[in-house]
């Protein structure tokens, strides 16, 4: 079976998605290839996935999207695949109009709903709007956790039985066999530092401006705390400026993209996820692999990965006293800790497992294979 990926966006979780399940589906008999643009495809290239090159434009831009549309529509009738896969909204929309204009079938995951994003009333309903409108132009909605699926459900996107849950996962071992990085080296650490630290985009979502916040109240109570973001994106400058205003420039480390997160994962000793909103949140899984104690924002899907108090702790979003005290309690109860690590790590063996999401990818793919078009 033919399988056309199509990607709008940059480095980070849906990157990471498709890293995981190309190759596992490869494995399986199926050929991948992906329309995606610039470092998304540099790295997909280093797998040996063949890519097409073709920028998408995050914003609404009519004459953008046409340009883009037609370039998707030539690859489609040139490759001529059995289904197309499309992540992400913008890759969900032109997708799925070309599409139909070419009488492909395909599937849709959203990875996260724009209008579940903390952005105006009426935008909210526009994207709604659009999300139900493109609804009839796929075979399913694939959606990576319950508060996803709920959403869709509270704003009538698609008929339910368009509608399917895959949760993510992720490959436990990798996370969970890894080496630390050198603390001594990356992070200038004498072995007897707290390193409190985060993975992820430094983007509006993940809110990484949170996150220098919370260190600087740490700062007040424990003097050689460390911490380190693990990650890269439009707010490292403001990070990096406020993390000077706040007097935490020499207590923390920016480490832009990394090849190897399991690595600084495994040298955390409080693992954090600030985010704003959050469709599932990978990375929370990875930090329970890797044995990590958790505390995360008790938002959207994070809620479905993380039982508080049970494998991680909730803390209100955007509330910085409740995610200190929290990451606090953390540090200075080890049982808590270890209790709810081990717990994380059953959890995420029971749960998240890479090889369970790619037997319902194939699943799926084998149904609508044989499903009449639309």
């Amino acid at each position: 079976m033919k399988l056309l990926h199509i990607i709008q966006g940059s480095v980070g979780g849906t990157l990471e998605y498709l890293k995981l399940l190309i190759p596992r589906l490869k494995n399986l008999g199926y050929e991948n290839k992906v329309i995606c643009q610039n470092e998304i495809c540099e790295e997909l290239n280093t797998l040996s996935i063949e890519t097409y090159k073709i920028e998408m434009s995050r914003e609404i831009s009519i004459k953008d999207d046409l340009i883009s549309l037609m370039k998707i529509l030539k690859v489609l009738k040139s490759y001529r695949p059995d289904i197309c896969y499309l992540h992400s909204s913008k890759a969900g929309a032109l997708g799925r109009l070309a599409c139909f204009l070419t009488r492909t079938k395909c599937v849709y995951n959203p990875h996260g709903w724009s209008f579940a994003m903390q952005t105006g009333y009426i935008n909210k309903l526009f994207y709604a709007f659009i999300e139900k409108s493109l609804s009839f132009l796929c075979s399913r909605i694939i959606l990576i956790s319950d508060a996803e699926l709920s959403i869709a459900k509270n704003y009538h996107i698609a008929p339910e039985n368009k509608l399917i849950t895959i949760y993510n996962g992720i490959d436990i071992d990798k996370f969970s066999e890894a080496l630390a990085v050198d603390r001594k080296t990356i992070l200038n650490s004498n072995g007897k530092n707290i390193v409190i630290g985060m993975v992820g985009r430094l983007t509006e979502q993940k809110d990484p401006l949170m996150f220098v916040k919370i260190s600087a109240e740490i700062l007040k109570v424990i003097k050689n705390a460390k911490f380190i973001l693990v990650g890269d994106g439009n707010l490292r400058e403001k990070t990096l400026s406020l993390a000077k205003e706040l007097g935490v420039s020499d207590n923390l480390i920016l480490t832009g993209w990394v090849k190897d997160p399991e690595s600084y994962i495994k040298a955390f000793d409080v693992a954090v996820l600030t985010s704003r909103w959050e469709g599932f949140g990978l990375v929370l899984a990875e930090y329970m692999a890797a044995g990590k104690p958790i505390v995360a924002s008790n938002i959207d899907g994070i809620p479905y990965v993380i039982t508080d108090k049970f494998d991680g702790l909730l803390a209100t979003p955007g509330d910085v006293n409740d995610f200190v005290t929290k990451i606090l309690s953390l540090i200075n109860n080890k049982e808590l800790s270890e209790q709810l690590t081990q717990n994380a790590k059953n959890t995420v063996r029971t749960k998240f497992s890479v090889d369970r999401v790619i037997l319902e990818h194939a699943q799926l793919f084998n149904k609508i294979s044989n499903d009449k078009l639309l």
